[in-house]
Order: C-alpha cells, then structure tokens, then sequence
C-alpha cells in the first residue's frame, strides 16, 4: 500500500505530464531569479549603529514583467494564448506608469507605514536630470500573500510590503536612471538604478550600498 502511494505522489507531482506543460517548457526557473536579481537592490540605513530601515525593491520595467510572466505562466501551467494575454496586460502598465514593489523593515512597526495617507516616509522617483515625482498610489500588501513571498524572497516575515505607481509625466522619457527615494525624519533611503533595457533583456545595475547617519 505504502509503494502504491509513494508511486501516485510522484505521479501526481509530474508537472511535464500535466496539461499545458509544454506550454512553458522553455521557461527556465533560474531565468526569473537572474531578472528578479538584476531589476533590484537593497539598502540599509543605520543611525550610531542601530538599524532604522532596510528596504528591497525591485523595478517592474518591460524586461522584468517578461520574465515575471514566463515564470507565473510556468507555476501557474498557463497555455500559450494565457501566457500571451498575461504579457500583453504587463506590458499595457508598463507603458502607463513606473511600478515598484518594495519591502521594508522598520525596528518599530508602527513606523512601517508607506501606504498612510499621514505617513511618515516621502517616498519619491528622481530620473538623471534631478526631475522628481510623488506616487499615485502607494498600496500595502498583505503580508500572509504566499504567491508575494514566492516571487519575492526579500519579502519576509519581518518585512512590510507594498506596491507604488509612479506617473511617467514629468520625468524625462529617455533618462538613462532611475532613483527611487525613501524619506523621513528617521532617515533617508535611495536605490538608484541604470534604466538601460528596461524594455529589452539586459543588466542593469542597481546601487546597493549602506548610508550612516551622523
């Protein structure tokens, strides 16, 4: 009974012979942690040695919903026409606004509160030429979201999630960077990145550095 259950378990967990598999059987795993990698950074900010933030965030640009929507195409089993329509909806909000998804740790809750409309932090998007914008939106996650979890590892139990928008108006179209700035009396925070290929498969850089207050 024991091996009959073992050998179904297997079965069943055999993605190549499930439906729609070979709709993805050209998406690798290790392709969406590269761009997850390449389209984020880090940052920490210190005040006499006591951690007052540490923020993660990586850049939805063209390139990175690409693979975004191969790997959700391939967990999800998605057919050819799902994982075209999933791409073509990426694509359309890419080409609206600038998304970031971020996570922060703050040493006191209570001060994790980017989505407030009194909140704390100015959270800003500054392009090469110094031009800056204030979101349209900041939306906070909720924190037990395993699909979040799944495709963002920095987004732990100790950490705060969210999502903003940023409009493209009053930005320079072709500015070579972006720089997006978290601010407060606590301290401030920037991840600055090198937006070329953002629409095309590339490597960008991003800043990862740690800053201590006086």
């Amino acid at each position: 009974l024991l091996a009959t259950l073992l050998a179904a378990s297997v079965s069943c967990g055999s993605r190549k012979n499930m439906a729609n598999a070979n709709a993805t059987a050209d998406v690798k795993a290790r392709e969406y942690d590269a761009a997850l990698a390449r389209w984020s950074g880090t940052e920490k900010v210190y005040e006499k040695l006591e951690t007052r933030l540490i923020v993660s965030s990586t850049y939805k640009s063209g390139a990175f919903r690409d693979a975004w929507s191969d790997e959700y195409s391939r967990r999800y089993l998605l057919s050819d026409a799902e994982r075209d329509e999933l791409k073509k909806r990426e694509h359309a909000d890419a080409e609206s606004y600038h998304e970031f998804f971020f996570a922060a740790y703050t040493p006191e809750s209570r001060w994790n509160d980017f989505s407030k409309r009194e909140s704390i932090w100015k959270v800003r998007l500054f392009d090469d030429a110094g031009n800056s914008v204030e979101p349209l939106v900041v939306t906070k996650v909720k924190n037990d979201d395993p699909k979040l979890h799944a495709f963002y590892p920095y987004f732990t139990l100790w950490t705060k999630a969210y999502v903003v928008k940023f409009p493209k108006g009053g930005l320079s179209a072709d500015s070579k960077s972006l720089r997006i700035q978290f601010s407060s009396a606590l301290g401030a925070a920037e991840i600055a990145m090198d937006r070329s290929g953002a629409d095309t498969p590339s490597n960008p850089q991003w800043g990862v550095s740690s800053r201590f207050l006086d």
